[in-house]
């Protein structure tokens, strides 16, 4: 019985700390895109988690550039998008 409580406290302390990480998304990606965000992490010392991130935001900052030089093309800031 000492034991089943010691493992049920293991168990929710572990439990816990997993529920205080960053949230994350499955991505589904090719293997060959998978193995290029590979090699550029490397190449960054980015995680790929990082460097998805910093990619997904520059293209979103292009966009934006992009947009604000055509007339009547409107892009939300990425903080009011929807997910």
């Amino acid at each position: 019985m000492a034991l089943a409580l010691a493992l049920d406290t293991c168990v929710e302390i572990c439990y816990n700390s997993y529920m205080n990480t960053p949230q994350y998304q499955v991505l589904r990606i090719w293997k060959t895109t998978h193995r290029i965000l590979r090699q550029i992490a490397s190449q960054t010392d980015e995680s790929l988690v990082e460097l998805l991130d910093r990619m997904a935001r520059e293209e979103q900052q292009r966009i934006q550039r992009k947009a604000e030089t055509h007339e009547g093309i409107q892009v939300p800031p990425i903080s009011e998008q929807r997910d």
